[in-house]
Formats: C-alpha cells, sequence, structure tokens
C-alpha cells in the first residue's frame, strides 16, 4: 500500500448524534460482514450467511452516500463487487481476495470510525481500489475449481479476523497475520511478490493505527476542563494547544491524560493568579503542546503564572519535618520536593488541590513506563513541565546482519549475546521460518547465540551491527517474528527461542 498521494477527504461535520450512530450501526455491520465471509469462504456458511453479507454490504454503502461519505461509499461499492464475484463462484475464493477483503474490511472500520473535521490521510484510497479492482480481475481469468456439491466446501486455511475490535488480543491476531502475509511475500516472486507487499504495508498500517489514538481531541478536552476550573475559580484563562496530529498507543494515551488531569488543575489553581493579582499581565494563558521526539513522546504544559514559590515550598516542608532546618538545599532540590506524595503548598487544602496527591501521581504514572518529568519556574513569570514517555513498543535495540541462504535483513533483540563461532552444525534462521534459498553464500559466518542459557548456533552472510528498529507492526513475544525498519530498511524480527521451540529442536 503507498502513501496517500491523492487529496485527503474530510469528514462531514454532521449533528454528533447522527454520526456517532452510523458509527455504532456501520461497526456492527462490519462485524456481520466480516463473520458471514468468514464462514462462507471456509465452506461452513449457509444460504443465510449469503444473504447477510450481501444485504449489510449494500446498506453500508446506502447509508455512506446519505451522510455524504463518498470514501466509505466507493470502498462500499468495490467490495460489493468482489462479494458478488465470490457468490457465483460459491465463495471458492484465490488466496489473494482473501487478503484484500481483509484490508478492505480494516480500511472501512478505520474510515467509519473518524470524528468530524478529520482527514482520511495515510490511505491511498483511488491506489487501493484499483488493486482490488485488479486482484478480482485476475482471480476471475483463472479456471474455477468450484467442487461438486455436498463436499464439505475449501479446506484452505482460514483467516479469522475481528475488523472492529481494537483489543490488545484483537491487535496481536492481526499483527501476526500481517506478519504472515510479508513472510509469502519473501516466499514469492515477480507481480505476487510485489502485491502481497503493497497488501503487507497497507495491513501493517492499519494495525498501528487500529491501536494509536489522536491526542488532539484528547488535549482540548483537558484543556475546556481547565477553563471551565478557571471560571469556577473566578480566574480568566486563555488555553492554547498544538499537537502537532501526534497519535499515540493506549497506555502512552492513559500516562499523558494522568499528566494532563493533574498538571492542568495545578496550573490553574497555583499558578494562574486571581484577576486582581495579575498585575496588568491580562488573562491567565495555559499552553499544552505535544511532539514525538524519536522513541519518546514530549508533552510540555505552561503557564505564566506566579511560578513556584520556592521560599514557601522550604518554609513548609521544614515545617512537617521533610527536610531538616536549615539544610542547604539548591533550587532544583526544592522543586522536587512538589513531586513528594503528601507534600503541597498549600497549608489548607480545598476541593481542587492541597492534598499532595496530584503531582506525586503524575510522576509515579511516568515512571511506572520509563519516563521522566522535569519543572522550570521563574517567579512572577509562570511554570513549564515536561514529561518524556516512550513510545510504546515503537523502538528496540537489536543485531542486523543478512541470512545466509537469501538476501533478506535479519535481526534479533539486542538482548541476545552474539559471538563468531568455530563450531559446526549452524542452521540460518529463515530454514524455520521455511522461506526459500535465494543466492545462499558459499561460506556463511557462524554465529553463536546466549541468552539465559539458551544457546543456538546461526548461519549467517556478514557480521552482526548493533542498530536501533522501529517496531512497525508489533507482535506479540510468542511470536516468532516480525517485520521492523531497520534505517530506510525492512528487516525481519526474528525471536529465536520461540522459533526453536515452535520447530522442536529445544
Amino acid at each position: 500500500m503507498s502513501v496517500d498521494q491523492s487529496p485527503p477527504q474530510t469528514v462531514p461535520d454532521l449533528p454528533p448524534q447522527v454520526m456517532a450512530r452510523f458509527r455504532l450501526v456501520s461497526l456492527e455491520r462490519l462485524e456481520r460482514i466480516d463473520a458471514a465471509w468468514q464462514a462462507l469462504i471456509a465452506g461452513s456458511g449457509s444460504e443465510a450467511d449469503g444473504e447477510t453479507l450481501t444485504r449489510e454490504l449494500h446498506t453500508l454503502k446506502g447509508d455512506a452516500r446519505v451522510l455524504g461519505l463518498g470514501d466509505v461509499g466507493m470502498l462500499s461499492q468495490r467490495v460489493e463487487d468482489l462479494v458478488f464475484a465470490a457468490l457465483r463462484r460459491r465463495f471458492q475464493v484465490h488466496e489473494d481476495v482473501d487478503i484484500v477483503m481483509t484490508m478492505a474490511i480494516q480500511f472501512l472500520g478505520m474510515l467509519i470510525r473518524r470524528k468530524a473535521g478529520m482527514v482520511s490521510g495515510g490511505i491511498d484510497l483511488e491506489g487501493f481500489l484499483k488493486q482490488v479492482d485488479a486482484v478480482t480481475l485476475e482471480w476471475l481469468q483463472q479456471p474455477s475449481s468450484i467442487p461438486a456439491p455436498n463436499t464439505g466446501g475449501s479446506a484452505r486455511r482460514v483467516r479469522t479476523v475481528e475488523p472492529v475490535s481494537a483489543t490488545p488480543d484483537t491487535r496481536d491476531r492481526l499483527a501476526s497475520l500481517t506478519t504472515d502475509v510479508y513472510l509469502e511475500h519473501l516466499r514469492a516472486t515477480g507481480a505476487t511478490r510485489d502485491r502481497l507487499h503493497a497488501t503487507f504495508a497497507g495491513l501493517a498500517r492499519a494495525v498501528e493505527e487500529l491501536g494509536e489514538v489522536a491526542l488532539g481531541p484528547v488535549v482540548e478536552q483537558h484543556l475546556a476542563a481547565a477553563k471551565a476550573l478557571a471560571r469556577e475559580l473566578g480566574k480568566e484563562e486563555e488555553t492554547r494547544a498544538d499537537t502537532g496530529g501526534t497519535r499515540v498507543k493506549e497506555r502512552v494515551l492513559e500516562v499523558l491524560g494522568v499528566a494532563l488531569v493533574h498538571l492542568l488543575r495545578n496550573a490553574v489553581d497555583h499558578g494562574i493568579e486571581a484577576p486582581a493579582r495579575r498585575a496588568g499581565k491580562g488573562p491567565g494563558t495555559l499552553r499544552v503542546a505535544v511532539r514525538e521526539r524519536g522513541s519518546e513522546v514530549e508533552l510540555r504544559v505552561e503557564d505564566d503564572g506566579r511560578g513556584v514559590d520556592i521560599a514557601g515550598a522550604r518554609a513548609q516542608a521544614e515545617a512537617i519535618g521533610l527536610v531538616p532546618l536549615g539544610a542547604t538545599l539548591t533550587e532544583e532540590a526544592i522543586v522536587d520536593l512538589l513531586f513528594r506524595d503528601g507534600f503541597s503548598t498549600r497549608e489548607v487544602p480545598t476541593d481542587v488541590s492541597g492534598r499532595g496527591v496530584g503531582l506525586s501521581a503524575v510522576r509515579a504514572e511516568v515512571e511506572k513506563v520509563g519516563g521522566s518529568i522535569e519543572v522550570s519556574t521563574r517567579p512572577g513569570r509562570g511554570s513549564r513541565f515536561i514529561v518524556r514517555v516512550p513510545l510504546a513498543s515503537h523502538r528496540c535495540d537489536v543485531h542486523v546482519f543478512t541470512a545466509a541462504r537469501a538476501p533478506i535483513r535479519l535481526a534479533v533483540g539486542a538482548e541476545w549475546e552474539i559471538a563468531p563461532s568455530v563450531g559446526g552444525g549452524a542452521r540460518c534462521l529463515t530454514e524455520w521460518l521455511d522461506l526459500p534459498a535465494r543466492n545462499p553464500v558459499k561460506t556463511p559466518v557462524a554465529l553463536e547465540l546466549l541468552l539465559a542459557g539458551d544457546r543456538l548456533l546461526v548461519a549467517a552472510a556478514d557480521t552482526p551491527t548493533r542498530a536501533s528498529a522501529v517496531r512497525w507492526c508489533p507482535t506479540a513475544s510468542s511470536c516468532a517474528c516480525e517485520v521492523v525498519r531497520v534505517g530506510d530498511e525492512e528487516a525481519l524480527l526474528v525471536r529465536p527461542a520461540s522459533l526453536h521451540e515452535r520447530a522442536g529442536l529445544r
């Protein structure tokens, strides 16, 4: 699947209740469409399943067009054409047809989930529609192999997909499916190889987006709550947000959500002064910015309020015995006290703050995922909190080398110790993945992989190098492999222990 080069389509700004109902009903339709398709291609479906499939697709197409969702309507039409072609062949479908149907269901779900004002960037819809047409045409030109009635249908492997669910378990299964497509692409040749790679790329992006959430609406929601709180406290406040279209995994979103709740409430209650005390500064300003920086996402929350009262914080810490009287403390150490559980600069707690819980909760949540938080403050000018959280499943350190039996880049997690080996019996990891030998090297390099008592001998075409890999479509740790990006190239990240065990060689 190529990068979208066509003009992005925007979701119509329809009444929220109309779009909400359409999404709910349409996603339920997709569930029924997928279930019926899977039953029919497995040979276990009934006439009722065929009716369900065609009826639900037709209704989805009609609803989309009524609401002005042209891209959903066009894709539904192509899928409907494909289904009717499958119906004529009694659902004895080619593997490529099943893959395209799987992708189409994924993309329909993504398009249906879009909110008002969002665009369909990231999907080359025109290119995918052409791909559907090409695969369908090629399939229909091939001889039919319809079995006689009551033979039990096709014995082909069924791909079980739940396209409208975004649970971690579902994404793991979809990621595993996507990796299977990549492996099939490595086994194929010619045009089929290219087509399977395009299919893999589209599926990988679909899986990636299923597990991601746009931060923009979340930040806006938190800022709206902060403005409402400011009004309750009799303060004037302006808010500014800059999220740059950043999308994150749910676990990252959960951490940033905790940070936003407490940092914004802290800024409104402790930082922004009442109008009478702003000394001509005008309404208070809250700024939130989010950026993806390498393997981390960075959240900045700034206000132009009074800043941290360093002297007051020190006095309060001494008063409650948190630090000894007269102890030498840097400003940084005093600011760090704000994150201590139970410590607050406010002597009397209110309904909003003062119990020493908020900032302590932020630090605990951030550090739980390996993140960090820092503070800078200027008396009378305001404070800035910077939260950095690793992008879950985004990067990993690996050893990279070329396979001995084919020009395929392989990667092994950096937790494995790798050393040259002089012993015999080294085998290429691609053998255990059932990948064909193409241009094998005459004299492979023998490598010894060591990890917690496991010892494996592996053949390679060159000496491994250390690198940082981007996990494009993360699979579960029990899976033998997944596809990663190392620099500008793709590599197959292999988990030797899982692969070895699966092959029955341990």
